[in-house]
């Protein structure tokens, strides 16, 4: 009886770490994957709010790193990057008129 007992912990807890936990990850990664990619748009509005001048791209990129940074938010610079770029190009395109 104690054997049986051992293996069924045994195999509870291999499927514990196979495939739950694993789960478990991936669905935190996710779940802050979207927050970031929130949190990058929200600060590319604003950059383009507080500092509307055409051509202060790095200006406007730094804000959304401070923005990042001020919030306590660890990031990857490269993907922050490529998030930033992304929300930019999906902002509505502004007629330029002479």
């Amino acid at each position: 009886m104690d054997q049986l007992f051992e293996v069924i912990v045994s195999l509870a807890i291999t499927v514990i770490t196979v495939f739950v936990l694993p789960y478990l990850r991936s669905k935190t990664t996710a779940a802050q994957q979207k927050q970031l990619e929130q949190l990058v748009s929200l600060a590319v509005m604003a950059a383009e709010q507080i500092i509307p001048i055409s051509g202060n791209s790095e200006k406007k990129r730094s804000f959304v790193y401070n923005y990042l940074d001020n919030a306590g938010i660890s990031y990857n610079p490269l993907v922050v990057r490529t998030m930033l770029e992304s929300a930019v190009f999906a902002l509505p395109k502004r007629s330029v008129t002479k």
